[in-house]
């Protein structure tokens, strides 16, 4: 097992047993970039977490899918392949403290995107829901919002591709 395979186990032995979520996402090989469409970088696990179980003996992610997960994925061990291994996870309670980032002055307010993301993601710029959505917490990786649909007020965690406070506006 190499060095930084070792380190990032070091790193996240600390978060076993815990829900986690990945702060960036991993870079894919040019081989693979057909098979996933033309994009550059695996975004899986940056906006929703998984309990971290342990690791293989390689050092890849043991890992089960959290409780949302299991209604489509049950609650089956799974492996992330070995390039997850690294130290850009944090706690998924980290993910949704209000730190690091200059949208918490709009906490509570509704918001809106000016422009799309760097996927080209056009969410919560259109009129896709019949309210801008309200800002609950953003940290420097993540952003949580709540909104309505209908008569049913949901929360939404946004990855990394969303968090950038030039991006977004008040409504």
């Amino acid at each position: 097992m190499d060095t930084t395979i070792k380190n990032a186990i070091s790193y996240l032995q600390n978060y076993v047993g815990q829900e986690i979520i990945r702060k960036k996402p991993i870079p894919i090989q040019k081989e693979e970039w057909k098979e996933w469409k033309g994009l550059q970088s695996d975004w899986r696990h940056t906006k929703t977490p998984i309990i971290l179980l342990g690791f293989t003996k390689e050092g890849a992610i043991r890992y089960q899918y959290t409780e949302e997960g299991t209604k489509i994925n049950g609650y089956q061990e799974q492996v992330l392949p070995l390039c997850f291994t690294d130290e850009n996870w944090i706690t998924y309670k980290e993910a949704l403290e209000p730190k690091n980032n200059a949208l918490n002055e709009w906490i509570g307010k509704r918001i809106k995107r000016k422009r799309s993301t760097c996927l080209g993601d056009r969410s919560y710029m259109d009129k896709e829901y019949e309210k801008a959505p309200i800002l609950l917490s953003a940290s420097e990786y993540h952003m949580l919002i709540q909104y309505d649909i209908g008569t049913k007020t949901s929360t939404c965690l946004l990855g990394p591709t969303f968090v950038s406070p030039e991006d977004w506006e008040l409504a």
